[in-house]
């Protein structure tokens, strides 16, 4: 897998993960997309019953030809739905979680 096909990946997982609209009640959600650099993010930013809400809901980055999954917000796991975009496991990197814990999952790649 190049890294064109690896880079259409990570965008197809952003499009299907990013709400239809960019919007859900008061907050909005934006891609944050840096392709020369391959860092590509989904952030979350407004208001929640009276709250202030920003973070990061999915974090991804492109380095030595591996997709490195730096955070997952998500309740589906993007490492799951990347390999169902045909990225092959040991593709990815489970970057936020410690070996000890990665290792759990023995098909994805620790750091």
């Amino acid at each position: 897998m190049d890294v064109n096909q690896t880079q259409r990946a990570i965008l197809q997982l952003l499009n299907d993960i990013t709400p239809d609209g960019g919007q859900i009640g008061g907050l909005s959600y934006d891609q944050v997309i840096d392709s020369q650099r391959h860092h590509y993010q989904l952030v979350v930013s407004g208001w929640q019953l009276g709250q202030r809400v920003h973070g990061i809901v999915a974090h991804m980055d492109i380095k030595d030809g591996l997709i490195w999954v730096q955070e997952d917000g998500t309740d589906f796991g993007i490492a799951s739905e990347l390999e169902r975009l045909g990225v092959p496991a040991n593709r990815i990197v489970l970057a936020y979680q410690a070996a000890p814990v990665a290792s759990t999952q023995p098909e994805f790649v620790t750091r």
